[in-house]
């Protein structure tokens, strides 16, 4: 299951993108800095601004799910 986590650097951010890459899940950590994303099995951190709604069109298209912990 692809999966995009936005606010993926935050308390709760971090901690969804944990469970889902310990559940083996192919993870798209959007952030502002991704520098702060945690470097797990299946994640993939890519910046982007989330009040640029084309940005995050282009970002979201294909993931199965979509959790917004902005």
């Amino acid at each position: 299951m692809k999966v995009a986590i936005i606010g993926a650097t935050g308390f709760v951010g971090k901690a969804l993108v944990k469970e889902a890459s310990d559940k083996g899940q192919t993870v798209t950590a959007i952030a502002r800095d991704v520098t702060k994303v945690p470097d797990l099995p299946g994640v993939t951190a890519v910046s982007a601004d989330v009040n640029n709604t084309d940005m995050l069109i282009g970002i979201l298209k294909g993931q199965d799910a979509i959790i917004n912990s902005y």
